[in-house]
């Protein structure tokens, strides 16, 4: 948890280490010191165990499992095909849920599972012009957007993430665009959540981004120094932003969950008009 930030009560499995992407903002690039090398577990079958010992422990609790904190989840899943235990073994599991969080469009092994119920399928988003300058070698968002229907259509629930948002002149122009297309190919009742997070970073990788990523433009706003150590865009500008886009959600559907990822108490409050509890309560804004 960072200090001074709301947790979203969300656990993480790290079944790779490394991504096959190179997106200019990546904390990996600072968290692994650039080492070029991509690490797979293959004890798949102890972390099995071990989650089914912690949710059996907790009955009355509902999980949100997580894989894509140290790699992208399914940019690998054809050559590693790791969906093909969790899946089954989510869909069996009562007080648990698997989110898939990726950039990728390589869903064609979600495709051939049975059941869908206890798994979320997300991706990370941003307009067209974010992902050619900031997000290299990854999936357009048209590539994207047809995954997500085609694992919507399976039955999967959808996860949309807008994170990082990033500032730039005419970025409401870009953004709104976006959502309209995120709409013109999932259904409002086929999503189960949208978080907003903006750009975020820790002075050490600064250096390494303007180092390897000679044409970002992710520092042409104003940041300051967080709670928790990483940089943002001021609060102001945090808030603005926030805003504007969950507005603009909650004006496709007013059913649409949108919440802040990595937020302080003030811009939770701020945004959404209220403050979940950081503990098991939180299970309860998500709809679990």
């Amino acid at each position: 948890i960072s200090p001074g930030m709301v947790c979203c009560n969300y656990y993480v499995v790290n079944l790779f280490k490394n991504c096959i992407y190179d997106c200019s903002y990546c904390f990996l690039q600072d968290f692994l010191k650039n080492n070029p090398l991509l690490v797979a577990y293959v004890n798949v079958e102890d972390l099995l165990e071990e989650l089914d010992r912690t949710f059996a422990a907790h009955p009355d609790r509902t999980f949100r499992v997580g894989t894509g904190e140290l790699a992208d989840s399914l940019a690998l899943d054809e050559v590693i095909p790791y969906s093909q235990q969790l899946i089954p073994f989510f869909n069996q599991r009562a007080n648990a849920v698997l989110e898939l969080k990726t950039k990728s469009n390589c869903v064609k092994n979600l495709l051939t599972q049975n059941s869908t119920n206890n798994v979320i399928v997300s991706w990370s988003l941003n307009p067209q012009i974010i992902i050619d300058r900031e997000e290299k070698g990854t999936p357009s968002l048209e590539q994207r957007l047809e995954a997500a229907r085609l694992c919507a259509n399976k039955g999967y629930k959808i996860g949309i993430h807008l994170d990082p948002i990033i500032i730039f002149q005419d970025w409401e122009r870009a953004y709104h665009g976006m959502i309209e297309k995120i709409f013109e190919v999932l259904s409002p009742s086929q999503i189960e959540w949208i978080s907003l997070g903006s750009f975020r970073y820790r002075r050490s990788l600064k250096k390494i981004i303007n180092e390897r990523h000679k044409n970002t433009r992710l520092f042409i706003g104003e940041h300051i120094a967080s709670k928790d150590g990483k940089h943002r865009y001021l609060r102001s500008l945090r808030n603005e932003a926030y805003k504007n886009l969950r507005k603009l959600l909650k004006n496709v559907s007013a059913d649409l969950n949108v919440y802040v990822c990595m937020e302080t108490k003030e811009i939770w409050e701020g945004v959404t008009g209220k403050m979940p509890r950081c503990d098991e309560t939180l299970d309860k804004f998500f709809d679990l």
